[in-house]
């Protein structure tokens, strides 16, 4: 129980939408669901060992919890994935379309279980709705009040017997919103070119060769290309590389779309470096993309952490001090890259800082803030806590993706310098950006520490 309470408290349940983790980056929604699916396969295996007798008590305190929160989650992120799936043309759209139907309505069988134990004894207790206060409160501009029926997200859907247009094959590559076939698929961040926010040139025709993210020493090792079925053919497909360092988990395959739009999607993972990939399907369906790799190596005496995929994420942890008083946090870090910089112009860093909500309960004369220092320049103060009256709430407080909400306050600072006393706050996290730091709620994973 601890452990579902604590994802739980990532995001509201109530106020989780089919967007709220990231589907393309970091893994993020994956790793959620992966989470939720191995604690419910913890709970099935104490409840298959349990009395009959003891099963009841162990489902309204237990098992419901978490067979509720496990199905909430999937019903999100399949809706997400759906849509995402319409947008790059892929069959598996359909078929995640049925599923979030499936689990919406497994939502009311868990309620309804619930209520019929022990001849209705917790009669009505899940009465209370739980799902919309994320997609329809637009409408309703009522933040706290709760729908009058549970309502499934929007979803998008693909037909079953059609082929999309660019062909059977859809390839789509890590970290990117859109596929290749149709037109050159970048992620969100490239090098040495930012093609925008959606991973496509903005004509969607006649685009350039479509660029992986890059590989370098401190960042990933590993890097994923999804090949799905665009309609109902069956097609194999091969995958090579013009270099012999490329190391790819599959060279051959079928993809064979079942019936209702359900397909097994092939995922190939690269690993470093390379340069150049392509691969072939059908023989007549090509698809190219750039691999970049760079080969980057802090100095062999250094401690501390290093930036790896163009962002450098620690963990932090604060007291109650003034600036420049009391004890401070000092971190090391490593930088291969700046904003704005290049071989004959240093450039700038991002910081975002990330901390527990909170509000100033100690009074104007002491609002919370932590104050950051880069070497031995001066320390700056920040308080992310806007000052407002007792009686008020700080913007931004209470919104549908608030600091309640969100469970976290985050704080860009640009052009900084780093971080040495901190004061009052609980910060989960700082992340410093030198051009690679992609969205995600919950951010990037820890960097390289050495």
């Amino acid at each position: 129980m601890g452990n579902v309470t604590c994802v739980n408290a990532l995001r509201k349940p109530e106020l989780v939408n089919s967007t709220t983790y990231n589907l393309t980056n970091y893994g993020e929604a994956n790793a959620i669901l992966a989470t939720h699916a191995t604690l419910n396969a913890t709970s099935w295996a104490i409840w298959d060992q349990l009395d009959p007798g003891m099963q009841p008590a162990y489902f309204q305190l237990v098992h419901h919890p978490l067979q509720a929160s496990y199905t909430l989650q999937k019903m999100y992120i399949y809706a997400g994935l759906t849509n995402l799936y319409a947008r790059q043309a892929r069959l598996e759209a359909k078929g995640l379309n049925d599923e979030a139907a499936q689990v919406f309505e497994q939502d009311y069988a868990l309620e309804h279980q619930y209520h019929t134990l022990l001849d209705g004894k917790w009669q009505h207790i899940m009465d209370q709705t739980h799902m919309g206060l994320s997609h329809i409160d637009a409408l309703q501009d009522a933040y706290w009040q709760q729908p009058m029926q549970n309502t499934m997200p929007a979803v998008n859907r693909v037909p079953s017997q059609k082929t999309a247009l660019p062909g059977a094959m859809r390839n789509t590559i890590d970290a990117s919103l859109m596929r290749l076939s149709i037109c050159a698929m970048l992620p969100i961040r490239t090098r040495p070119s930012t093609q925008g926010a959606l991973g496509r040139c903005a004509q969607m025709y006649s685009c350039p060769t479509g660029s992986m993210l890059p590989f370098d020493t401190y960042g990933l090792v590993q890097r994923w290309v999804d090949i799905s079925a665009g309609g109902p053919a069956t097609f194999n497909w091969t995958a090579s590389s013009n270099v012999s360092w490329l190391s790819i988990s599959e060279t051959s395959g079928t993809v064979t779309p079942a019936n209702g739009g359900n397909t097994t999607t092939h995922q190939l993972l690269f690993g470093i470096v390379i340069q150049y990939l392509f691969k072939e399907a059908m023989a007549t369906q090509l698809g190219p993309f750039y691999v970049p790799a760079y080969r980057t190596a802090a100095p062999s005496n250094f401690t501390g952490f290093v930036e790896g995929d163009g962002v450098t994420p620690f963990p932090v942890a604060g007291n109650n001090f003034s600036v420049g008083a009391g004890p401070s946090l000092e971190c090391d870090f490593y930088l291969f890259n700046t904003l704005g910089g290049n071989s004959t112009q240093n450039g700038n860093i991002t910081l975002a800082a990330v901390m527990s909500p909170s509000l100033d309960n100690r009074g104007y004369s002491r609002p919370l803030g932590f104050a950051l220092q880069l070497d031995n320049s001066s320390a700056i103060p920040i308080y992310p806590v806007p000052i407002v009256s007792a009686a008020e709430q700080p913007p931004d407080w209470d919104t549908p993706d608030g600091w309640v909400a969100n469970s976290m306050i985050n704080t860009t600072i640009r052009e900084c310098p780093f971080m040495r006393s901190l004061v009052s706050t609980t910060n989960a996290k700082f992340i410093i950006n030198t051009g690679g730091l992609r969205y995600a709620y919950l951010g990037p994973p820890g960097s390289a520490y050495m």
